[in-house]
């Protein structure tokens, strides 16, 4: 599997080559660039397929099957054979999803927070996790050690957070025995997580959720434009602005940079030109580039305005996420649900996530 992704990752950086070299006509770019997106495709699923917890039991497991047939059963009935089969539930009473089917909807959400596919991913099995101010390794011909600054700094601990999500399915479709629960319940929750995730990975508060990219603590190394509520009366305050934001990371910090913004403030960036005439912002294979650095889009974060934050330049994977393996769901019935003919679904996910490099994000703020 590894030596097939890196020969395919080989051949997507060959087309990208040929597309950014090709003077010929249309035509030719875009055979390259369908190309491109059918082997991204491929890639992507590869990516994902490798990112699914190890140790999940392949599907005609006798074991994995029965527990999936008893989650069915507590599904659409409310059947209580599941919770009989290893004590599979919470403090709540929700029961413990099927991994196999808690593997594919964080594999789904994964690929669709665009935050996640650039952060430093790992596990837990704690209520929080301690991440070290050295966090990083140090490195010297002679005696390695840390200074008393960065053993006093400590720790930042990060809080494990439950992200709820609320599925409502109609009693007659949990009725049919052609529906595919499983399914529709893998594709609700897995947009539903992603969306909740992407919103508080950039603006959560810290209080009953991670705190987000943009808070009190980047926002300290901000970059301010000139232009009240804009990011520049002209086309060059703009890159100017954002060069500013760029060079003010350190190198190792630079080489990875991303530029973070929502839809809207790319739309702006697209119209902006260098001196020559030329777009500084490029797309390849769905991917935007302003001046040679990736866009991850977060539709979270501000619109350009006075006061604003709309963009921020950073470095990833100096926000990391831990995920507890355990997911949970509970069926809810009774008042609304039987008056509406219909059953909620409750899941819940569990994970710790934050910045623990604030030198490694500057984001850029639009004058008041």
């Amino acid at each position: 599997m590894n030596e097939e992704l890196k020969a395919m990752l080989e051949q997507l950086k060959g087309l990208q080559a040929d597309v950014r070299s090709a003077n010929e006509a249309g035509e030719k770019v875009e055979a390259l660039t369908a190309q491109i997106d059918e082997l991204r495709g491929q890639i992507d699923e590869m990516t994902a397929a490798a990112n699914r917890p190890a140790g999940i039991a392949p599907a005609a497991d006798v074991d994995v099957e029965k527990r999936a047939q008893a989650f069915d059963a507590y599904a659409r009935q409310g059947s209580m054979e599941i919770r009989t089969l290893d004590g599979s539930t919470d403090a709540d009473g929700a029961v413990f999803m099927p991994e196999d089917l808690a593997a594919r909807i964080k594999s789904n959400a994964a690929q669709m927070n665009e935050i996640r596919k650039h952060a430093s991913i790992n596990r837990t099995g704690n209520n929080s996790v301690l991440v070290p101010t050295l966090s990083r390794p140090k490195s010297s011909y002679g005696t390695v050690a840390p200074t008393p600054e960065e053993l006093a700094s400590g720790f930042t601990r990060l809080e494990v957070h439950d992200c709820k999500s609320l599925v409502v399915i109609p009693e007659n479709s949990l009725s049919d025995s052609q529906y595919d629960l499983a399914a529709k319940l893998e594709e609700l929750f897995s947009e539903s997580v992603s969306e909740e995730e992407a919103r508080a990975f950039i603006a959560g508060t810290g209080t009953g959720e991670p705190l987000g990219i943009v808070s009190a603590d980047t926002k300290a190394n901000a970059v301010t434009s000139l232009a009240s509520g804009s990011l520049g009366a002209t086309d060059e305050a703009v890159i100017d602005l954002i060069n500013k934001a760029v060079y003010k990371l350190k190198k190792k910090y630079r080489r990875n940079a991303k530029i973070m913004c929502n839809s809207n403030t790319e739309a702006v960036l697209a119209k902006v030109r260098d001196g020559n005439g030329n777009k500084l912002l490029t797309k390849e294979a769905g991917v935007s580039y302003f001046d040679g650095i990736e866009i991850v889009t977060c539709e979270d974060m501000d619109d350009i305005g006075a006061s604003k934050h709309p963009i921020v330049v950073g470095d990833l994977r100096q926000f990391e996420v831990y995920d507890r393996s355990d997911m949970t769901v509970k069926r809810l019935t009774g008042g609304e649900y039987d008056t509406s003919s219909t059953v909620g679904f409750l899941l819940k996910a569990r994970h710790a996530a934050g910045v623990t490099m604030v030198e490694a994000f500057v984001p850029v703020k639009c004058k008041a």
